[in-house]
Order: C-alpha cells, then sequence, then structure tokens
C-alpha cells in the first residue's frame, strides 16, 4: 500500500517527501515566499548573466559609449522612465538620498561651494526671480505673523 499525502508539510509524518505532484497553490505559495525572502527570479541563467557581465568588465568604454549613445537618442523615455520610478519609490529614493548625504556630507558641501562659485551670477539671477515671483505671498505671510502675534 503506498502511503497518501495528506498535504500538511509543516506536520508531515514522513522524513522525506512523498508527494510527487506540484499544485498550482503549492506553487504559488512557494513563489509568494520566494518574493518575500527577496529572491530574485531572472529570465537567464546563470551562465548567460556571467558571460554578460565578464563581456561588460572587458568592454567597458565600449558599454559606456553605447549607453550614452541610447540616452541622447531616448532622452523623453529616460526621462519619463527615471520620473515614473521616482513616484513610484518616493520613500526608497528620499532615504536614498539622505543615506548619501549622511556619508558624504563634506564632498555635497564642497560641491554646491565649487558651483556657487562658478555661477555666482546665476544664482543670484534665480534668486532674484524667486524673490520677485513670490513677493505678494511674503507680505500676506508677513501681515497674517503680525496680527496672530498682536492677538
Amino acid at each position: 500500500m503506498k502511503p497518501v499525502c495528506n498535504l500538511d508539510c509543516f506536520h508531515c509524518p514522513y522524513e522525506d517527501c512523498i508527494n510527487d505532484d506540484l499544485f498550482l497553490d503549492d506553487y504559488k505559495a512557494e513563489k509568494e515566499i520566494d518574493f518575500l525572502s527577496g529572491a530574485k527570479e531572472y529570465k537567464t541563467s546563470d551562465a548567460c548573466r556571467a558571460a554578460q557581465k565578464k563581456y561588460r568588465e572587458e568592454n567597458k568604454e565600449k558599454v559606456a559609449a553605447a549607453q550614452k549613445k541610447y540616452r541622447e537618442e531616448n532622452k523623453e523615455k529616460v526621462a519619463a522612465a527615471k520620473k515614473k520610478y521616482r513616484e513610484e519609490n518616493k520613500e526608497k529614493v528620499a532615504a536614498a538620498q539622505k543615506k548619501y548625504y549622511e556619508e558624504n556630507k563634506e564632498k555635497v558641501a564642497a560641491a554646491n561651494k565649487k558651483y556657487y562659485e562658478e555661477n555666482k551670477e546665476k544664482v543670484a539671477a534665480a534668486y532674484k526671480k524667486y524673490y520677485e515671483e513670490n513677493k505678494e505671498k511674503q507680505k500676506i505671510k508677513a501681515e497674517k505673523e503680525k496680527s496672530t502675534s498682536v492677538a
């Protein structure tokens, strides 16, 4: 008599699995566990990915040139994809930016200072333009603050 599986794997009386059938529900459960654990599923084989990695490492300049050419030819498409990603992953992007800033405060400050020194007129013009566009808002805000502090 062949043993019968009760499909309760966590309380299985058998040392090794006797169930040779893979049901759709079991497959979905396995996939969900893999997804939750962070395991990645690739469409390509390990050997193919290794060959691609080796090629990219051996031909860095060629690959970089091809990527640059693609980005230049498809600026709108690349910008739309970036925008979509950032909108869908706002928290993740913000966390990455914050982490980078925290790890590189001196580097960021130096880059900002360098940019300011090289573009003083441009920065001053931008500040002036912003000030002119928001003059009324500032007046209203100041009046509200006066009225709340008096009361």
